[in-house]
């Protein structure tokens, strides 16, 4: 079949790696949804912790953020002073009380021409988990908070691990995956991440906004595959 490769890759991108997909998201979105405790910070000081990030860094293209992410992780402070200088940099970055000076983590305040929080952005978010028969259990954040946008594409992903890529199924997934990240993420995820870049003084958020903008690029690419090779199966079967 001419674009076997181009299905080789579709399988490494949805298939055997989908989990992984997963566990990045995941992990992103937990990094920006609530501040790191003692138990976070433990396990990213762990054999397992250690081991995951070293594999960022070993994929080129998050190799920056993920070389900032290690070095603000390394420190020979106690941990109980780690907790509280992370918290603090949280608190200010994405909720200071001058927006000019933070990265506010949330849909509305970039798309929205005043900035105001609980905008179109947020009632098109609930209205996207409810249509997937999702909600937010233990979640006081507004519903275009970041994390949300990043643990429902994890959803997505772990759903694409048990689904062979030529399924109708399959196909439904990849469509909704595009069109979130070209309808929702896209539009306001860059310069969430510029902010984050800018104003985080611990090398933390930075580095993992900067894997996050990596991570999404590398996603545009894989679903645009995705289509393509749907395409070429079409035409192939008429």
């Amino acid at each position: 079949m001419a674009h076997q490769d181009t299905e080789d890759t579709l399988e490494r991108g949805f298939g055997r790696a989908a989990l992984e997909r997963v566990m990045l998201y995941r992990w992103l979105g937990r990094l920006f949804q609530r501040e790191c405790d003692e138990g976070t910070l433990n396990w990213h000081r762990s054999e397992q912790g250690q081991e995951f990030l070293n594999t960022l860094a070993a994929y080129k293209p998050f190799r920056v953020g993920a070389k900032k992410v290690i070095s603000a992780l390394r420190s020979k402070r106690k941990i109980e002073d780690e907790v509280v200088r992370f918290a603090g940099s949280f608190s200010t970055l994405f909720h200071g009380v001058d927006p000019s000076h933070a990265a506010p983590p949330y849909e509305s305040h970039y798309t929205e021409e005043t900035g105001r929080l609980f905008g179109e952005a947020t009632v098109r978010m609930q209205e996207i988990l409810s249509r997937y028969g999702l909600t937010l259990v233990g979640f006081s954040e507004p519903a275009d908070h970041i994390s949300v946008h990043l643990q429902l594409m994890a959803h997505f992903s772990e759903l694409m691990a048990g689904h062979d890529m030529g399924s109708l199924a399959a196909a439904e997934l990849i469509a909704a995956q595009a069109d979130f990240l070209d309808n929702h993420l896209s539009g306001w995820v860059q310069d969430f991440a510029k902010d984050c870049i800018l104003f985080d003084r611990t090398g933390l958020y930075a580095g993992a906004a900067e894997i996050l903008l990596a991570f999404l690029e590398d996603e545009k690419t894989r679903l645009s595959i995705s289509y393509r090779v749907r395409e070429e199966d079409v035409e192939e079967v008429y």
